[in-house]
């Protein structure tokens, strides 16, 4: 869209700009401030206000807001036009929301406003000047429940942060946003009408002039002159930390808080770039790819020793607790907000301030926490990394904590969370590799390699698989060839779309990467101690499949270990460990075939085990069945040497199976009696034997009714 945007805002803006001065050179458009709205134009503007709006919220505000007209002629006829419609006509909230994101282009002409109004001039108007008209309408429109208040409050931040506006108009605004805040946390009484003390009036207990409120302190804050916003820091940081701790259940007036706690925390402190922070010389990926070990690069921390002294005013510290505490908030947006917030304020501190930052969002990464707080500090660590803040002195303690980041997985009930987490920790390792030089993240890369690596294989969630798959993308190309072995044939196999495929990354995919032998226990190990036992019984399924997969490219691993592991599980107190041994056994037995025959009777005893403690009653009796069919059908085709004995002993699970009322069991039954027919029963050229053929007679012929009784 962008290379078309100027194209389409000229289109929709010319028209516009067009009409509103014809309105208002002819009078359409009263210039009264007094009057009431009486003519909101005609609908063909709206129409292409309506469209201007829609484009900013596809593309934001802030694209758009660059491509309105700026002339200093269009500034009175916008504002009239605005003044004209009527804040009671939802259906044209979007013209309202156009207006203001127009008027806030045209409030930064570089020259006085007073200059090109006409209120000297007229002596039709008896109110206020151009200036406290634009200030009281964007302060009017704070209060609204739409998108139409964040236009308003940046249309009122691009007037107020003006240089010839911050003596006057700044400073009442200022003292009207404290007295309402103060009046919303408690702090002041308000005096109502009938003379009694009331904690708030029906004004200031509106959570949405509240959002209108702290969203225009956010815009005064980041876009205001730093020494100029000094003095007002004190004055609120109270008021939002009161109002922080209850803000109860609105998502955007949290989010709106972290934005305010993270711009008076950068107006405490000085821009400057510090002189501690990493810096990583040349980034071409050509030359890393080419890179053979010879004239590498000597990048290491910087070597400052002596930085100058910078006061940290205490307060700063009540605005990281902030933001920490945003890390945790149950919504992203909140937490995205906060960790871009530490990253901002976190790189104008000195190194120790900047180290206690660090270690206080690793203390997040802690098994007590929870996924909202694993989420929040692995979007912050990304941001450090990104911005340099993050030293190769701390990777020791980071990379194995994003490992664990990485395979996050935490039950709730019947379903589990932590793909958010997952996603995230991928985000962090793409960081990584754009911010560290090859020689810093050599001890740490085949660590991060496997766990990116298994991510993208095996994560359940497609987004997640794809996220890993880009940063291992990421890092075979910023890193070099050096340090990722194999990375480029890996990517060719694994790569964004046919990772999209979930059955074809288990049990096709897994087998190329396990093919290079740097990668092949940890797939192995990752499929038979985590993916085997996931809550998710389809994950067990392709898991089993995949390990019976791999059995080829490593037979006496899978036999005398693996095999050996699951065996010794296939009892184990839960369901999901048991299900999931008997699924991999299946699948692996079918696999090696003759080379299991020695253990043939441990392969069995699996069915007399788990029949003889009664897995198939209660929880999950289903699914044991259904996996219990699958083993005898593997074990059928892998031809394994039964003694009679144990054939029949298969064939009765079977048969007990066969009557079960789930369509699901007696399928399983069916083919794993079908398999076991043919292997271990054939059928002679003269038929079905007598034993058999009674047998069966007896299983599948219901038994004659019962005699009526003579009369």
């Amino acid at each position: 869209m962008d290379p078309h945007l100027e194209e389409i805002m000229s289109s929709l803006v010319t028209p516009s700009s067009s009409m509103i001065h014809s309105l208002y050179s002819s009078g359409t458009i009263s210039d009264d401030l007094s009057n009431t709205p009486t003519n909101e134009g005609p609908p063909l503007l709206h129409t292409y206000l309506s469209l201007i709006s829609h484009l900013s919220k596809v593309r934001g505000y802030k694209t758009i807001k660059k491509l309105f007209t700026h002339e200093a002629v269009d500034l009175e006829p916008t504002l009239m036009c605005l003044l004209s419609q009527d804040p009671q006509n939802h259906a044209l909230w979007e013209s309202r929301y156009a207006l203001l994101l127009w008027l806030s282009m045209l409030a930064l002409v570089p020259f006085d406003i007073c200059t090109i109004d006409s209120t000297s001039e007229s002596s039709t108007r008896t109110t206020s000047n151009l200036v406290e008209t634009i200030i009281k309408i964007s302060k009017s429109y704070l209060s609204d429940p739409g998108p139409v208040r964040e236009s308003a409050a940046v249309c009122l931040s691009s007037v107020l942060t003006r240089p010839d506006m911050e003596e006057g108009y700044l400073q009442d605004f200022m003292e009207y946003a404290k007295e309402v805040l103060m009046i919303r946390v408690g702090i002041k009484k308000n005096d109502g009408d009938d003379g009694k003390s009331n904690t708030v009036s029906h004004l200031t207990d509106n959570t949405f002039l509240t959002m209108g409120l702290v969203h225009t302190l956010a815009h005064l804050f980041k876009y205001g002159h730093r020494e100029k916003f000094l003095i007002y820091v004190d004055a609120f940081l109270e008021q939002i930390i009161l109002l922080a701790e209850n803000g109860g259940s609105q998502t955007m007036l949290r989010k709106l808080l972290v934005k305010l706690f993270q711009r008076v925390g950068t107006t405490f402190m000085p821009v400057r770039i510090v002189p501690w922070r990493y810096q990583r010389g040349r980034r071409s990926l050509l030359t890393n790819m080419e890179s053979k070990g010879e004239g590498k690069e000597e990048l290491t921390e910087s070597e400052v020793t002596e930085e100058p002294d910078i006061y940290v005013p205490p307060e700063l510290e009540d605005v990281v607790d902030q933001l920490l505490t945003g890390l945790r908030d149950r919504d992203t947006v909140v937490r995205w907000s906060a960790a871009k917030g530490l990253g901002r304020i976190t790189e104008r501190l000195p190194r120790e301030c900047a180290d206690d930052v660090v270690g206080a969002i690793m203390e997040l990464f802690n098994d007590n926490e929870t996924d909202s707080a694993w989420h929040g500090a692995n979007l912050a660590l990304a941001e450090l990394a990104r911005r340099g803040l993050l030293l190769p002195s701390r990777l020791p303690k980071v990379v194995p904590i994003i490992v664990r980041a990485i395979h996050y997985d935490v039950r709730r009930g019947q379903n589990s969370v932590g793909a958010h987490v997952r996603d995230a920790a991928c985000y962090v390792c793409w960081a990584f590799a754009r911010a560290y030089s090859p020689e810093v993240m050599k001890p740490y890369v085949e660590e991060l390699a496997k766990g990116m690596l298994l991510a993208a294989l095996f994560d359940r969630e497609i987004n997640c698989r794809r996220a890993a798959s880009a940063a291992f993308q990421e890092n075979v190309g910023r890193q070099g060839n050096e340090n990722f072995k194999h990375g480029i044939e890996i990517l060719t196999a694994a790569d964004y779309f046919t990772l999209g495929n979930r059955v074809k990354a288990f049990t096709e995919i897994s087998c190329f990467v396990a093919g290079f032998e740097k990668y092949r226990r940890s797939v192995i190990g990752h499929l038979k101690e985590v993916k085997l036992f996931h809550w998710d019984v389809e994950i067990r399924l392709l898991a089993s499949q995949g390990l019976g997969n791999l059995v080829a490219l490593d037979k006496n691993y899978m036999a005398d270990v693996v095999l050996h592991e699951l065996i010794s599980k296939v009892c184990d107190p839960d369901l999901l460990v048991r299900h999931g041994a008997v699924l991999g056994i299946a699948e692996i037995v079918k696999a090696l075939k003759s080379n299991v025959s020695s253990k043939h009777t441990e392969i069995t005893n699996v069915v007399v085990e788990v029949e003889k403690a009664r897995l198939y009653r209660g929880k999950g009796g289903e699914i044991m069945r259904s996996a219990i069919c699958r083993l005898i059908e593997c074990v059928s085709i892998a031809q394994l040497p039964l003694p009679v004995k144990t054939q029949v002993r298969l064939l009765d699970s079977v048969d007990d199976c066969i009557k079960h009322p789930l369509e699901e069991i007696s399928l399983s039954a069916v083919a794993g009696l079908r398999a076991l027919l043919k292997q271990y029963f054939p059928v002679a050229s003269t038929g079905p034997s007598s034993r058999l053929h009674s047998r069966v007679f007896q299983k599948t012929t219901p038994p004659p009714p019962a005699a009526s009784p003579s009369l």
